[in-house]
């Protein structure tokens, strides 16, 4: 490896279930889901209580019991790819021993291969469809985290909004 280069470092691949259109990074136990949604709904659709803590992402699409997820991990911020990407968020975490993990409500949690540190996150969605229903449990949208190492905590923030969401007035949905 060439000192300088921003390489990726560390590639997982899963396939998750996700519902109730949202899934979560979190880095601990005790994660309040109603104070992330609420600030996910005030913040275009990413909300995180803190920077550091959990990050909850709301998805288009109501449930995917086969969503594809590829976790990334690099030595620096990785190049900017979101025109390839419907949705795209950005998040500061910091992973203590206890992991960062993957979950979502009522479905299993996952780990992820994330070591201990500080780090800015890129979570990016594509295949989604229309809002709400899929008209199936697996609707084949897949979404990638990056995360690379960042001393300077940010608040969430959403950097792409798919122009396939219903317009939200007040947090409801406008039909």
């Amino acid at each position: 490896m060439v000192t300088g280069m921003v390489a990726r470092l560390h590639v997982q691949e899963l396939v998750v279930s996700q519902d109730y259109g949202q899934f979560y990074l979190t880095t601990d136990e005790d994660i309040d889901g109603g104070v992330l949604l609420d600030d996910a709904y005030a913040n275009g659709g990413v909300g995180q209580e803190e920077p550091g803590f959990d990050v909850l992402v709301r998805t288009p699409h109501q449930n995917n019991f086969e969503l594809g997820l590829r976790v990334e991990l690099w030595n620096g911020r990785p190049p900017d790819d979101l025109d390839d990407w419907q949705e795209a968020s950005e998040a500061w975490v910091e992973v203590t021993d206890f992991g960062l993990w993957y979950g979502s409500p009522i479905q299993e949690y996952h780990r992820l291969e994330v070591p201990p540190g500080e780090y800015a996150v890129r979570i990016a969605g594509r295949g989604l469809t229309h809002w709400g229903w899929p008209g199936t449990t697996t609707p084949g949208d897949t979404w990638r985290i990056q995360l690379w190492p960042s001393d300077e905590p940010f608040p969430a923030r959403k950097l792409r909004t798919w122009s396939g969401w219903e317009p939200l007035r007040n947090g409801q949905n406008v039909r």
